[in-house]
């Protein structure tokens, strides 16, 4: 590992020998940085010196030198005084606290990971300028380019080494905040039977014949999450523009019928400029049959990187229109691996997925108490991969009749196996309780 851009940490002394401290008195944080952090980062060349001797001594004997055998190798090595001096203070230094531990570990991973973007870039130019004889080998130079960005971007240097379950006060710590990441559903016997809602580092199904319902699932419970529960919102739609999407999304949470949209154009309007959201709800399309994990995340890092904006809960219409990584051309282990990468993506992020799956033709003929992992199309490891899958179905005469069936065919939190029904108004694009009554538009978030 080179260090094209020659940064330093931008430490005071005393704050570099805290850092050397901080890696003698905390083994992971040490673990963690040891390779990620190059000798010329440091000001003072005395503190380059005692790095090296930590690092080439525990890579040897995977332990830290004492403070006689640091000295030892300084005075084998014919260091000056003041590295001496150095390694006396570093060594006689109390230990830390753990939140001076703990800015040491942000600021460092901030900067490591900040001049691996800066050296990539410096790297991709002389990948850039470097003559080439054919357009295969530029081909390579791009790939690597964009190999090397989306590494240094994504760094982390923290391993998890599982949990001690005798730990269990930190346990509960962390179910209790896990719990606190549910958000809820627009249906409450929904969220009864799931657990309260879907999780963060999970991924929800929702698996329908064409026209039932999914894509009308999927914008009532992102209008939910944005505009009644708070959170910044994502909506990824493969299968329709952002203003038709958009359109939908009006007409439910307006109580307007869909095709009357622009007949109230102007009061939508004024609804959005005269009432302040603290959170958002973004909409963005893209080509059918095109996209896979690696656009979707290039697209949300632009969109922190351009706007600030993180999502707290992502929707995606839907899975079975995405392409995986790398295709093999077979349809049961594209959208598997599709399934995959996305309940992947939703750990990467500790945020929840919801997007939606199409069933098989067979489906059509089936009661929805009889639907299952058979019934999905082209692929039952979607099934495997998903933490919640939540089947929807209606006969014609429920249709006409505004009626949904819902049934819970996986729950990881809940109970599965239950069916239950919905009411639904197609032409307002809404689903709600049966003993609810669609709400009027609001004036506030």
């Amino acid at each position: 590992m080179s260090n094209p851009s020659q940064e330093q940490f931008p430490f005071i002394s005393d704050i570099e020998e805290s850092l050397l401290k901080a890696f003698m008195q905390d083994r992971v944080l040490w673990v963690d940085f040891k390779d990620h952090v190059l000798p010329e980062y440091f000001n003072n060349p005395a503190n380059t010196k005692l790095f090296k001797i930590m690092k080439v001594f525990f890579d040897k004997y995977l332990d830290f030198p004492t403070a006689a055998q640091c000295l030892d190798i300084a005075k084998r090595k014919k260091y000056d005084d003041k590295t001496v001096t150095k390694i006396k203070k570093v060594y006689e230094t109390e230990d830390l606290k753990k939140k001076e531990v703990d800015y040491l570990r942000t600021e460092c991973t901030q900067f490591i990971q900040n001049n691996k973007i800066k050296n990539a870039l410096l790297e991709s130019v002389d990948l850039m300028e470097k003559p080439r004889k054919d357009i295969e080998e530029k081909k390579e130079d791009y790939f690597l380019i964009k190999q090397r960005m989306e590494d240094a971007v994504s760094w982390n240097p923290e391993v998890k080494l599982g949990t001690d379950i005798t730990d269990a006060e930190k346990r509960y710590e962390e179910l209790q905040q896990i719990m606190s990441t549910a958000v809820g559903s627009p249906w409450k016997e929904l969220n009864k039977l799931i657990g309260g809602g879907v999780f963060a580092k999970e991924l929800t199904l929702v698996g329908s014949s064409s026209s039932v319902g999914k894509s009308i699932f999927l914008d009532n419970y992102a209008t939910h999450s944005w505009r009644d529960l708070n959170k910044d919102t994502l909506m990824i739609t493969l299968e329709m523009s952002e203003v038709r999407k958009g359109q939908r999304m009006d007409a439910e949470m307006h109580n307007i019928n869909a095709s009357d949209i622009l007949f109230h154009k102007d009061d939508i309007i004024d609804y959005y400029r005269n009432n302040s959201f603290n959170k958002k709800l973004v909409i963005k399309e893209f080509p059918t049959g095109s996209v896979s994990i690696n656009h979707l995340k290039q697209y949300v890092y632009q969109l922190e990187l351009y706007t600030g904006f993180i999502p707290e809960i992502i929707f995606i219409d839907y899975l079975d229109i995405m392409n995986p990584s790398y295709r093999t051309n077979n349809d049961y282990d594209d959208q598997g691996r599709t399934a995959v990468e996305l309940r992947g993506w939703a750990i990467e992020r500790e945020i929840p997925i919801v997007s939606a799956t199409q069933l098989n033709r067979a489906a059509l003929r089936i009661p929805i108490e009889d639907l299952g992992e058979d019934t999905l199309a082209d692929s039952w490891k979607k099934m495997m991969t998903a933490d919640t899958l939540i089947f929807l179905a209606n006969t014609p005469e429920e249709r006409i009749k505004g009626k949904i069936n819902l049934k819970i065919g996986k729950a990881r939190n809940g109970i599965k196996e239950v069916v239950f029904q919905l009411n639904v108004d197609y032409p307002k694009l809404k689903i709600y309780d049966l003993t609810a009554k669609p709400k009027p538009k609001q004036k506030t978030p």
